[in-house]
């Protein structure tokens, strides 16, 4: 199942499609989205896309997962979708 999917390293021109996976994200998990754009353009601003963040895309070109190294008040935590 796994070979039909690869990782690469987000840039700008992802981050409509990382967001609309985010809500579904936050729809499925919470019922409502949890999470906006300025947030999302905050934690950005605050890593290097080039280390920091994954996206897993499917064989068909299709987003469907994020992931992210962000910093935290107490050191670093590792966000999933």
């Amino acid at each position: 199942m796994l070979e039909n999917y690869y990782l690469r390293r987000p840039t700008e021109k992802d981050m409509e499609q990382v967001y609309a996976l985010m809500i579904r994200c936050d729809q499925r998990d919470v019922g409502f989205p949890d999470t906006d754009m300025v947030d999302l353009k905050a934690d950005w601003d605050g890593i290097d896309l080039s280390q920091d963040a994954w996206l897993a895309i499917d064989k068909h070109q299709v987003l469907q997962g994020y992931g992210a190294v962000l910093p935290w008040s107490t050191g670093k935590i590792v966000a999933v979708y």
